[in-house]
């Protein structure tokens, strides 16, 4: 070969990149985050992408709270919610009777729809709504929630564990407890999203009192925020738990900066299904446990804020938090 196109070759070598491995690290957060929305997509969330009908179901949603539901102390009004005339209900479009509105404990600052529809109503539209249109991304749990989340699971679930996943939906956290040893069981109210659930080979009730325990490790991400009486449900969730065992929850955290700036019209209190809202101090002081662990995060990595997006969503005039909105908290029973 020419010594000229000996260099000329060598250059281009040089001037080719390199392809780099496909890893987690070498991709990076914004890459993953990407392939996860493209393999739930266009499932994710179909009804969302219809336009809401002309003439949604009217709901009654007169449920009124003289006191907190977490500590039984004197509230007070923070203010009303402006919800569009049709409104989701899991995959349910209705229409609200009156204006719900947001009210706050003055002692333990957790804080509840008043309006609320009530909890038969509710639970009647969970069990013939498909849960896993509405709410599942169709995508690895690994692949979707937040590192802090991810964490906080491996951390407790090793072979032999038996973990119970409240409000399981179509079965994405089970299938992921299942890959680090667990055996594994499902509560979900949906008809459509527990038969998904056991389709994939779990086992899955419809409540949580007909779950068989005891149980290491009992789960319940964004769930507390649909519960009615949540001491009550951790009152139950200890009597399902073996000794020592650890309940982990995620939730929407009333206490973050853009809950306190936004009030009544933060985006996460004006979903029709969430109605209350608990501090970490409110379940933290929840008999029969004490708090192992407890960290500020997001539902999860596509809500993780990123340059374009903020610029997007400023454009757009939506608001969506750029700081930490959701605790995840874990509670070892005493």
């Amino acid at each position: 070969m020419p010594l000229a196109s000996s260099r000329e070759a060598r250059q281009r070598s040089r001037r080719a990149p390199r392809r780099r491995p496909e890893t987690p690290c070498a991709l990076g957060w914004p890459v993953l985050e990407r392939r996860a929305r493209r393999a739930s997509s266009p499932r994710a969330l179909p009804p969302s992408a219809m336009p809401p009908p002309p003439d949604p179901t009217p709901v009654d949603n007169s449920l009124r709270r003289e006191a907190c539901p977490l500590c039984g102390a004197p509230v007070s009004s923070v203010g009303v919610m402006q919800l569009p005339h049709a409104i989701q209900f899991s995959t349910h479009w209705i229409s609200l009777r009156r204006p719900p509105e947001l009210w706050k404990c003055e002692k333990c600052g957790s804080a509840f729809t008043q309006h609320a529809i009530p909890e038969d109503v509710a639970l009647g539209l969970y069990g013939r709504g498909d849960g896993g249109a509405r709410w599942s991304s169709h995508a690895p749990f690994e692949a979707t929630k937040t590192r802090e989340a991810i964490e906080a699971l491996r951390r407790l679930v090793r072979p032999g564990v038996r973990l119970l996943d409240v409000g399981c939906n179509t079965g994405e956290l089970l299938d992921y407890a299942r890959s680090l040893g667990a055996a594994t069981t499902g509560v979900e109210p949906s008809d459509a999203s527990r038969a998904a659930a056991a389709a994939r080979g779990h086992r899955v009730e419809r409540s949580l009192s007909e779950a068989t325990g005891p149980f290491d490790v009992i789960t319940a991400f964004d769930v507390l925020e649909h519960v009615y009486d949540v001491p009550a449900m951790l009152a139950e969730v200890a009597s399902k738990l073996g000794p020592g065992g650890r309940f982990v929850a995620l939730t929407g955290d009333i206490t973050c900066a853009e809950a306190k700036r936004a009030g009544a019209g933060w985006w996460y209190v004006q979903c029709p299904e969430h109605v209350v809202f608990p501090t970490l101090a409110a379940l933290g002081a929840q008999p029969g446990y004490t708090v192992e662990h407890a960290v500020t995060t997001f539902a999860d990595v596509g809500h993780e804020p990123r340059l374009l997006r903020r610029a997007w969503l400023a454009l757009s005039g939506r608001s969506r938090s750029d700081v930490h909105d959701h605790i995840l908290v874990v509670l070892k029973k005493e």
